[in-house]
C-alpha cells in the first residue's frame, strides 16, 4: 500500500505508536501508516462516530484470529481520543488495483480468502465489509483486512445509512435483519466476480440500480469458468440459509467434502457414492408407493395410467419442453382473482393441505426455482421450469416438470411425467428406471423436493403448524413422512426405515394471496453416528394459470 504524507491536524501519535503517514480513509474513519514500541510497522485505523461499545467483546476476539491469511489485529483502544484499532501492516496493493485474475492466480485468492474467512467466523467474528479494498496482495500470498471494525460504528456514521460497501452487501443488509457469517460468504462471492472480471458481480452503473439488482436480479457470472463459477453462484444466493459455510467454502474449492483429517472420525459422513447407491433402487421403490416419477399405483395394486390433455414441444438440446396453456378438461376455469383469499387459512394441519390443493387446482400449471442438496456431499442441483399440478392424483403422481437442470459444466433440459409416457425424459431422450446417473438422481430429488402434492401430504401429516401471516412452518419425525419422501430420505442414508425416527424433517411455506405456493423450503437433520447430516432444499413458485405439461409424442 502506498504511504501519503500525514496532513495538518493528523496525529503525530496514537496511544504507542508513532504516527508516519497516511495509508488511506474510509466511512468508518482514517487509516494511518504508523511504527509500534518495537520499530514494527503497523497499520492503525481511527473511528470516526458514534460507537456501538457492546461489541468489544467480537473485536477482542478478533485479536484472535489466525493470522496466515489475515493482517493480525494487535491493539485496540475505544476509550482514547480517537478510539483506534491497530494491525499488523501488510505492504501490497489491494485487490481492487490488479483485477482482473486469471488462472491460478485467481484460484489461489479464492482458496486464502475463504481461509480467512474461516479463520474469522471460527474465532466468533463477522467481517461485514468483506470487499476488493479489504483483501491486499502481499508477496506472501493475500491478507484480508479490517475484520471485527464495521460492527462498532454506529449506521449512522456510514454512506447511506448502511454499514457496510453496498456493492459486496447481502439481501439481508439491506433489510435491516440479523447479519452473520453468512453475508460474508455473500461478499466473498462479490469479490471472486470482481477478481475474475474487475467490475462488480452486479452492475458498476448507479449505486440504486445495484442495489436493486442485489435484491431482486441475478449476478453476471460470465466471466467465471467452473468450477469456481458455481462455487460463487451458490455463495450469491439470496437467502442466507442456502449459502454455504465458510468452512464449507473453503473445502469445496480444495476439492473435499471435509479435510482429511475428519474422515476417519466420521467415516458415517455421507460421501458421494453413499448418496447414489442404489439410485435405481429409489426409483424402483418410489413407484411401488406410487411415485412422483413413475405411475400412479390404482386400488388393487395396478399401475395406471393418469390423463393428460394437449401435448408439449419435444425438449430441444438445453431447452425446456414448453407446457401447453390450455385448462386440461377436469381443471375448472376460475381465474385466481376470482378466488383470492380475504385472509390466510387456518394453520389446522388438514384444513392447510386442503385449502393449498384446492387453491391449485384453479390455476395448476406455475414457473419455480429450486436450489437445494446434501451438505456434506457434492450432490446438488439448480433448476428452473415449470411445474403442472394434478388436482385429481394422489400426492406421489400430482405434479408434471418440464425444467432446466444446472449440474456443474452443463445444463440439461429434463421433463418428467405420470401421465401418458409417463417416465424421466433427458435432452428429449427417455431414460431407463434403472437409471442411475447424477444427473438422474438429481432430477429425481428436484421432483421429489419441489412437488406441491407431496408438500400437501406432508403439512397434513404435521402435529403442530406456526403461522405468521401467510408463512406457515412445522416439523415432523422422517418416518412420519409420506411413504415417497421415507423411501428417498432411506436411500440417502442407507437406512432401515426404524432409522428415519432418529431424524427430523422441518418445512416452511410462504402462499400468496390465492393461498397457492410462493416459497417452501425443506431442512433434514439426521444424525449419523457422531455425525449431522444438514440438508436444505429451497424452491420459489410464481405465476400460477392454467395447464398442463405432457411429455414428447
Amino acid at each position: 500500500m502506498t504511504v501519503a504524507p500525514l496532513r495538518p491536524g493528523d496525529p503525530e501519535r496514537l496511544g504507542p505508536y508513532r504516527i508516519t503517514g497516511r495509508l488511506g480513509q474510509g466511512g468508518q474513519g482514517i487509516v494511518y501508516h504508523g511504527h509500534g514500541p518495537g520499530g514494527e510497522r503497523v497499520a492503525v485505523k481511527t473511528l470516526t462516530g458514534d460507537l456501538d461499545r457492546s461489541f468489544e467483546r467480537e473485536l477482542a476476539a478478533a485479536q484472535k484470529v489466525a493470522d496466515f491469511c489475515t493482517a493480525r489485529v494487535i491493539a485496540a483502544d475505544l476509550g482514547h481520543d480517537p478510539p483506534y484499532v491497530a494491525s499488523e501492516y501488510i505492504d501490497g496493493p489491494p485487490l481492487s488495483a490488479v483485477a482482473p485474475l486469471r488462472g491460478a492466480a485467481l484460484m489461489r485468492l479464492a482458496i486464502a480468502t475463504a481461509t480467512a474467512l474461516t479463520a474469522i467466523h471460527r474465532a466468533g467474528v463477522v467481517h461485514r465489509d468483506l470487499k476488493p479494498a479489504n483483501v491486499l496482495m502481499a508477496s506472501g500470498g493475500p491478507r484480508v483486512i479490517d475484520f471485527g471494525i464495521a460492527r462498532l460504528v454506529d449506521s449512522s456514521t456510514t454512506s447511506g445509512g448502511l454499514s457496510g460497501t453496498p456493492r459486496y452487501m447481502a439481501p439481508e443488509q439491506f433489510a435491516g435483519g440479523p447479519v452473520g457469517p453468512a453475508a460474508d460468504v455473500f461478499a466473498w462471492g462479490c469479490t471472486m466476480v470482481f477478481a475474475a472480471t474487475g467490475r462488480p458481480a452486479f452492475g458498476g452503473d448507479t449505486l440504486p440500480a445495484a442495489i436493486h439488482r442485489i435484491l431482486h436480479g441475478e449476478p453476471d457470472l460470465s466471466g467465471l469458468a467452473e468450477p469456481l463459477r458455481g462455487t460463487v453462484a451458490r455463495c450469491l444466493a439470496k437467502d442466507p440459509a442456502r449459502r454455504p459455510a465458510a468452512r464449507d467454502l473453503l473445502l469445496e474449492l480444495l476439492g473435499e467434502n471435509r479435510p482429511a483429517a475428519e474422515q476417519e472420525a466420521t467415516p458415517a459422513r455421507v460421501s458421494r457414492r453413499t448418496v447414489l447407491i442404489g439410485a435405481g433402487a429409489v426409483t424402483a421403490a418410489l413407484g411401488t408407493a406410487g411415485a412422483v416419477l413413475w405411475g400412479r399405483v390404482l386400488p388393487g395394486g395396478r399401475t395406471g395410467a393418469l390423463t393428460s390433455s394437449s401435448p408439449s414441444t419435444s425438449p430441444a438440446s438445453g431447452t425446456s419442453p414448453s407446457p401447453s396453456t390450455t385448462p386440461a378438461p377436469s381443471t375448472p376455469t376460475r381465474t385466481a382473482s376470482s378466488r383470492t383469499s380475504a385472509a390466510p387459512p387456518s394453520p389446522d394441519p388438514r384444513r392447510l393441505a386442503s385449502a393449498l390443493q384446492d387453491a391449485m387446482a384453479v390455476t395448476p400449471l406455475a414457473d419455480f426455482t429450486h436450489e437445494g442438496g446434501l451438505s456434506q456431499s457434492n450432490v446438488h442441483a439448480e433448476a428452473t421450469g415449470r411445474l403442472a399440478y394434478r388436482p385429481h392424483a394422489d400426492g406421489y403422481n400430482s405434479v408434471d416438470y418440464a425444467m432446466t437442470l444446472a449440474r456443474p459444466g452443463r445444463s440439461q433440459a429434463v421433463l418428467i411425467t405420470a401421465g401418458p409416457g409417463q417416465g424421466l425424459y433427458l435432452d428429449g431422450r427417455k431414460v431407463a428406471e434403472e437409471d442411475d446417473s447424477d444427473t438422474a438422481f438429481a432430477a429425481r430429488m428436484v421432483a421429489m423436493m419441489t412437488s406441491v402434492g407431496v408438500a400437501a401430504d406432508t403439512i397434513a401429516l404435521t402435529g403442530k403448524i406456526r403461522r405468521d401471516g401467510r408463512t406457515y412452518a412445522g416439523s415432523l419425525d422422517a418416518h412420519e413422512t409420506p411413504p415417497g419422501m421415507q423411501l428417498f430420505l432411506q436411500e440417502i442414508a442407507n437406512w432401515e426405515r426404524e432409522q428415519l425416527a432418529r431424524s427430523t424433517l422441518s418445512w416452511r411455506l410462504t402462499l400468496d394471496a390465492a393461498d397457492r405456493p410462493r416459497a417452501y423450503t425443506l431442512a433434514w437433520r439426521a444424525p449419523i453416528e457422531g455425525a449431522v447430516l444438514a440438508s436444505t432444499w429451497s424452491t420459489t413458485y410464481r405465476r400460477w394459470r392454467a395447464g398442463t405439461i405432457t411429455p414428447p409424442q
